[in-house]
């Protein structure tokens, strides 16, 4: 068996070179509205460092109890401020928690997934979405793989995202920013999404603030199957940019109502192995130009932890996530309200509907 393991990987492997032997093609997008651009090294642009007051925004759930007509889960959304590499003090309440719960309940002719917003204080209210816009039909297709029913528990999670957006709109409203930067690409998929989004954008545009999106990690291809951003990176590495800072554009023209955004490829530190897909706005672009948004963002790249990573955004990530000791302490704190209240059954009988899967693994 080891014998055949290794020589199946050996062909793996093989074949993985075959694969990026190939041609570049050109950038490849499926929908019509994307209009991709042929490859041209010319569309390289050098990074200049030019420092800018910037709000990097994310957020973080966990889900503390989950069955199939029920989902409870923590959520959190957090933004930090920096001039450059220089931390600043926020001047709104930076970090917003709250918990929801998302059951299942008839409606005509099927099922909804309905979620409830539970949160204390004033701080959290003005990021809360509105809730019949966390009401989603189980087969929405937004949040569907393929011809089964939506997960409850990712339909939970929707509430966050959207607040996410609205955290953004607070802080164009009341920051002295010049620049900010979400976590992920501009793009709206979630239905109503982008009630929030353009709202954000609008705000935004109103105080003349860039705003940005710059993505972890990518799954665009070329036109031969190749990934899009290592394609972009080995123009660029020979092409004379291969020690240096830069950003490519001129990727494709979108012309889709639910994702109003230039598309770019950056790296933003000339040591840096990684590229990163980075979005501003149309309307930032229109007071803004995108060499100086992305300038901003390399000011902020050079941490050690992680160079060519804008440091507001590894932040705001380690500080917007719920920890799992966090979730595990809510979880017992359910459990022990739903037995005071005698609730328990309740809960342990849609619990036990997904719990099989856990008694194998535990084996």
């Amino acid at each position: 068996m080891r014998i055949l393991e290794d020589f199946a990987i050996l062909h793996a492997i093989e074949e993985l070179i075959r694969t990026a032997s190939t041609d570049a093609g050109r950038p490849h997008f499926e929908d019509p509205r994307y209009k991709s651009k042929e490859f041209d090294a010319a569309n390289l642009r050098p990074v200049e460092k030019n420092a800018k007051k910037i709000c990097f925004v994310d957020g973080g759930s966990a889900v503390i109890m989950e069955a199939p007509n029920f989902a409870i889960a923590a959520h959190r959304v957090y933004y930090s401020k920096y001039n450059g590499v220089k931390r600043e003090s926020p001047k709104l309440s930076n970090m917003i928690e709250f918990f929801s719960l998302t059951v299942s309940k008839p409606s005509s002719g099927g099922i909804n997934y309905d979620t409830t917003v539970y949160c204390e204080g004033e701080d959290a209210e003005p990021v809360i979405p509105d809730k019949e816009d966390v009401v989603f039909d189980s087969f929405d297709k937004t949040m569907t793989s393929g011809p089964v029913r939506a997960d409850i528990s990712r339909v939970a999670m929707v509430a966050r995202e959207f607040a996410e957006w609205k955290m953004i709109e607070l802080i164009a409203q009341g920051e002295d920013a010049d620049i900010i930067v979400r976590d992920g690409s501009l793009q709206t998929i979630k239905t109503n999404e982008s009630k929030y989004a353009n709202a954000a954008a609008a705000a935004c545009a109103q105080k003349k603030i860039a705003l940005c999106g710059v993505s972890k990690t990518s799954t665009l291809l070329t036109t031969t199957g190749a990934a899009l951003l290592p394609t972009i990176k080995n123009i660029a590495d020979n092409n004379g940019f291969a020690d240096k800072s830069w950003f490519y554009e001129n990727i494709v023209e979108i012309n889709h109502p639910d994702h109003d955004a230039e598309m770019f490829v950056a790296k933003l530190h000339p040591a840096s192995d990684y590229v990163f897909r980075v979005e501003i706005s149309k309307k930032s672009l229109e007071h803004a130009k995108a060499a100086d948004v992305i300038s901003a963002l390399a000011v902020n790249a050079t941490d050690l932890s992680f160079p060519g990573y804008p440091y507001g955004l590894i932040n705001s990530d380690m500080m917007g996530r719920v920890p799992n000791d966090e979730a595990d302490y809510n979880r017992i704190k359910t459990m022990a309200a739903a037995s005071a209240k005698g609730a328990l059954k309740v809960l342990d009988a849609g619990l036990k509907a997904r719990s099989a899967h856990d008694v194998l693994d535990s084996m």
